[in-house]
């Protein structure tokens, strides 16, 4: 089988992980089996990147072509996938106490409404 390009991997990998968001139902094998896939198509992605040295640690940010930052969340992204995680956006947290933030504020994870409705 033919190597995939780095481009069209991600975009396998963001879509999986896009139908997962979409799933609420987190307890049937086929979740199970899309995540596990989503998971794989992520590593295989970040395995690809450290091969073709798409970031070296001595480069900068302007050293970074355009068309390559969007790798740059694929940790981000397979790690929030193997925590079991649903985050779509990720909203800064405030730096102060939380009882500054807003009652009516979802929470950045599906995961997390779910407790948060439950309650």
């Amino acid at each position: 089988m033919a190597e995939q390009s780095i481009k069209s991997l991600f975009s396998s990998a963001e879509r999986q992980r896009k139908d997962i968001e979409a799933s609420w139902d987190s307890n049937t094998a086929t979740y199970q089996q899309n995540l596990a896939a989503a998971i794989s198509t992520y590593e295989d992605c970040l395995k690809l990147a450290d091969r073709l040295s798409l970031f070296s640690p001595n480069e900068t940010l302007e050293d970074l072509t355009s068309g390559d930052l969007q790798y740059v969340s694929l940790a981000f992204q397979s790690i929030v996938l193997i925590s079991g995680g649903t985050c779509s956006s990720i909203t800064a947290s405030p730096t102060s106490s939380s009882a500054s933030a807003p009652k009516t504020a979802k929470p950045p994870c599906k995961k997390l409404a779910k407790h948060t409705n439950d309650t």
